[in-house]
């Protein structure tokens, strides 16, 4: 976590080439990571806005994380919030850029991309102008149900993936439902809302893979993320 931290404070410098750049802000990210969580509320979000699915090994990894976190002296609850459906933003908007992407890469190369990105930007490439409005509408109605509950918590805590590594071989034969079913359906939500999120890892499986949480903060609150991906980092 100190090494992600650097990397924070090397990334996170005003560019001039990056129209979303914030104005300069010179700190170090690793100040203040070894500070604990005494006495933080971290929310359990039981929903990313739609029936997500996670397996025995996801939903371990929450509770060891989670006893973790409350012997440190944090606060543990239950957190339901009402969030628009992600899995039907979230598609839509990588979608239709992804499709764009696609465009701008020769018709001669483009049997090098991978099946099914391929078929995801094929999918979405007549989306419209009013669908993109609605998508992004609903993506700030996220972000704002997001903003309310980190009033009452300074984080959130969830499974980051619905289940562990794949085999190599393993070929979804739709690419699209596959993305809210077995790849993604828990990181949508802090894609949407652009709050720091991270992957903290938790052990590993009977079978020997790797298993993790995920934590999200509010919006610029990437030192309380820090701190709590430490204090996991510190205990297990």
């Amino acid at each position: 976590m100190r090494d992600a931290a650097l990397l924070l404070t090397i990334l996170a410098r005003f560019d001039v080439r990056d129209p979303f750049s914030l104005p300069e802000n010179p700190r170090d990210w690793r100040t203040g990571i070894e500070d604990g969580v005494d006495g933080m509320k971290i929310a359990i979000l039981p929903s990313p806005g739609f029936n997500a699915p996670v397996d025995q090994d996801g939903h371990d990894a929450l509770h060891i994380a989670c006893r973790v976190l409350e012997e440190a002296g944090a606060g543990i609850d239950i957190a339901h919030v009402k969030l628009p459906d992600c899995s039907e933003i979230f598609p839509r908007i990588w979608g239709a850029a992804l499709s764009r992407l696609v465009e701008t890469i020769p018709l001669g190369r483009r049997h090098q991309l991978d099946p099914g990105l391929m078929d995801v930007a094929c999918r979405f490439q007549d989306v419209t102008a009013l669908d993109m409005l609605e998508a992004e509408a609903q993506r700030v109605q996220a972000a704002h149900a997001m903003a309310m509950l980190h009033q009452t918590f300074d984080a959130v805590i969830c499974p980051t993936v619905p289940h562990c590594a794949p085999r190599l071989t393993a070929k979804p034969t739709d690419p699209v439902h596959a993305l809210w079913n077995d790849w993604a359906p828990w990181t949508f939500l802090f894609n949407l809302t652009r709050q720091p999120a991270i992957s903290v890892p938790v052990g590993v499986t009977a079978a020997g893979l790797p298993r993790a949480v995920q934590l999200a903060t509010a919006l610029y609150r990437d030192n309380h993320l820090l701190r709590i991906a430490r204090t996991l980092e510190r205990a297990l």
